[in-house]
């Protein structure tokens, strides 16, 4: 999870972290089909895919999808909604 300063989400708010989720490993997918440029923007260095996802790390340890990074939609008929 990292912080989105923009939204004050940080992963050092007490007593839940909250940020974007970031994950890895064999299970995520190697990028975007035959679209090089959205994979580039995804992908962060060592290997994390930033999901856009807001997540909270609940006392539970439990973790919780709160909010988007980017909370506008583009439907088919190309206008964007939040």
């Amino acid at each position: 999870m990292v912080d989105v300063l923009s939204k004050n989400y940080s992963v050092n708010d007490k007593p839940c972290p909250r940020g974007e989720v970031w994950i890895r490993g064999p299970s995520v997918t190697s990028g975007y089909y035959k679209a090089p440029e959205l994979t580039a923007q995804a992908y962060k260095e060592g290997g994390w895919f930033a999901t856009g996802d807001i997540g909270r790390w609940n006392e539970d340890g439990s973790l919780s999808i709160i909010d988007r990074e980017k909370n506008l939609i583009k439907p088919p008929h190309g206008e964007y909604i939040s």
